[in-house]
């Protein structure tokens, strides 16, 4: 299924109307644009749309996606992708859309069956070092090379028939915390926190209430596949201290840096090109 052309408008009083095909839906609506995207969220700030530049369906809230009829999101072609915040999707769930070297790419997050425990490396020796912030793939490959046998165990996985799983890098573990927080604690607003460079839209400085828990049934705290109220690792190492490694808190949403050696979970991750 290719994305659904889309035209929205808002009138005076803050409805919204859009045409997908033959179907026409509308709501209360308060839009916003940033980074050639649209935004239609409800009074209460509820995700409802995103439209790329050229009108296309990004992503979309549960009931929208119920309303036009895209709930089958397993039967869609990988590369045809509309679907919403933590819909089924490529072995996992629809975590939002990161950049890497200037192309869109799907982030994946797999289901509990991708939780992993453990150090980060205890030392750092390769040639080259895992820094990227956006290429989780490429940092985990590193890893690998530099011994370590979190992503070792990592790229070993096979979920959903996919075999292409990876420690997401810290901007890719960050769009994870913002679409997928499974807590109602209110953020701990730190320095940076939040700041995400690599995602579509651009990630802004956490606020106390926003993000907000998750939309994604599943994923919210007791949920079957909900992260846990923990620290997690990314693939990331600390630029200018190689012992250490970024991560962030999935209680509070504070992201840091910790000794390598200190252990922690990681939820793996998979892209795919959109």
């Amino acid at each position: 299924m290719s994305p659904a052309a889309a035209v929205l408008s808002i009138t005076e009083e803050r409805t919204y109307s859009a045409k997908l095909g033959d179907r026409i839906i509308a709501g209360l609506a308060v839009a916003s644009r940033w980074e050639g995207l649209t935004k239609y969220t409800d009074r209460y700030g509820q995700h409802l749309v995103v439209l790329d530049v050229d009108q296309r369906v990004i992503t979309a809230s549960p009931d929208l996606i119920a309303q036009l009829g895209l709930s089958a999101l397993s039967a869609q072609p990988e590369s045809d992708f509309t679907g919403a915040i933590g819909a089924p999707y490529g072995g996992g769930y629809f975590t939002g859309i990161i950049t890497v070297d200037g192309k869109r790419y799907a982030l994946i997050t797999a289901g509990a069956e991708g939780e992993l425990r453990g150090i980060w490396n205890r030392d750092y020796s390769g040639p080259a070092a895992p820094v990227s912030r956006c290429d989780g793939a490429s940092n985990t490959l590193t890893m690998v090379a530099a011994g370590s046998a979190l992503a070792a165990q990592a790229m070993d996985l096979t979920i959903g028939g996919h075999k292409d799983w990876y420690i997401p890098s810290r901007d890719e573990l960050e769009l994870m915390y913002r679409n997928l927080k499974p807590t109602t604690q209110r953020n701990a607003v730190t320095s940076g926190d939040g700041a995400n460079s690599s995602s579509l839209p651009v990630g802004r400085l956490y606020t106390e209430d926003c993000p907000a828990q998750t939309i994604a049934a599943n994923f919210r705290t007791g949920g079957v596949d909900a992260l846990a109220a923990a620290w997690y690792w990314s693939s990331t190492q600390h630029a200018s201290s190689p012992s250490y490694a970024w991560g962030q808190g999935f209680y509070v949403g504070v992201q840091g840096y910790d000794h390598k050696s200190y252990g922690g979970r990681v939820r793996v991750v998979r892209r795919l090109p959109i």
